[in-house]
């Protein structure tokens, strides 16, 4: 189970640069483009924190589970506040 762990946590990761790249080649710019690509780096922060997961359990050892899950929460909070700032200033293109 740990190597399918590890090979999903490199797809989730793949699959968040994908996205950067889908953005980038998208030419989209203005508010629209800085706010995907905002959405896409909290993507990659998400994909990060479970890579960063599984590398302090497995490679470093750590004995202390609930720090470990801490130090997880804290990446994945950091990747949902930039989804939020993203999709936050997607409101920008309203017309009042």
């Amino acid at each position: 189970m740990e190597i399918a762990n590890i090979v999903m946590d490199f797809v989730l990761l793949l699959c968040a640069v994908w996205m950067i790249l889908t953005v980038r080649a998208s030419g989209l710019g203005g508010v629209m483009g800085s706010a995907l690509n905002t959405i896409s780096f909290g993507a990659v922060i998400l994909g990060i924190a479970h890579i960063a997961e599984t590398i302090t359990f497995e490679v470093i050892k750590l004995e202390d589970v609930p720090l470990g899950e801490l130090i997880h929460r804290i990446i994945v909070l950091a990747g949902f506040v930039l989804l939020v700032m993203g999709f936050k200033s997607l409101g920008n293109l309203r017309r009042d």
